[in-house]
């Protein structure tokens, strides 16, 4: 209730420049974000304003051409096995070319990863395999990371669990935000049969979001 009162007013909150921390927090047992941000979308962009002009917020930038990829690794966080059987599923190189950029092949694509392993590294060598000029952008914080993100130019693709690249779709410009999930049986039993619905959702609001945000469902591969 105080959140959406916020939405509602024309006053945006005021926040120190001097403290540790100039970022609205939120603590909640259990909060849905798709409602909140199809009815209030253009509030969310206008009270999350970052300033793009600060180094320490924005230090690399996509190119214009680049489709813009967030690989979570959820596996080398977590563990292969936790992160299968917690539903945290993502794609594997095997994905990349025959669903994940099957509908629209892109120009290039610039990947951004929490952690660079082997496992990052062979999404990016399926796509070279398949013509793509790749990167893997490094030697950033999280906060550039999320403005590299912000500031894709064509389109942005990630996890659908992830918040992280939610957001950063959210409040960049972006014209296409696409969304995935991996139908695994871990995803399945850990969120029951409805997964589908609890990680998508059809925005009835705001037209903007509904061309903007696609969500995909992807098949288990081996």
């Amino acid at each position: 209730q105080i959140f959406t009162n916020i939405l509602r007013s024309d006053t945006r909150p005021k926040v120190d420049s001097n403290a540790l921390i100039g970022i609205p927090f939120i603590y909640s047992q259990s909060l849905d974000p798709f409602p909140i941000i199809d009815r209030y979308y253009e509030r969310l962009r206008d009270l999350f304003r970052f300033d793009d002009s600060s180094d320490q917020c924005c230090q690399q930038r996509p190119l214009s051409n680049e489709t813009v990829f967030h690989y979570r690794n959820y596996q080398s966080e977590l563990g292969q096995e936790k992160a299968y059987h917690m539903g945290f599923p993502e794609i594997i190189p095997q994905h990349t070319m025959r669903h994940t950029f099957s509908s629209e092949r892109p120009t290039a694509v610039a990947i951004t990863t929490r952690i660079i392993n082997v496992k990052s590294r062979a999404i990016k060598e399926a796509l070279e395999t398949a013509g793509i000029p790749t990167r893997i952008v490094t030697g950033q914080s999280g906060v550039q990371d999320f403005c590299f993100l912000k500031s894709a130019q064509t389109e942005l693709i990630g996890n659908a669990r992830s918040t992280y690249v939610l957001w950063a779709g959210i409040l960049g410009d972006v014209p296409k935000l696409r969304l995935y999930n991996v139908n695994t049986a871990g995803m399945r039993d850990r969120h029951t049969a409805n997964f589908v619905d609890r990680f998508s959702y059809n925005f009835t609001v705001n037209s903007a979001l509904q061309r903007k945000v696609v969500f995909d469902l992807y098949p288990e591969l081996k």
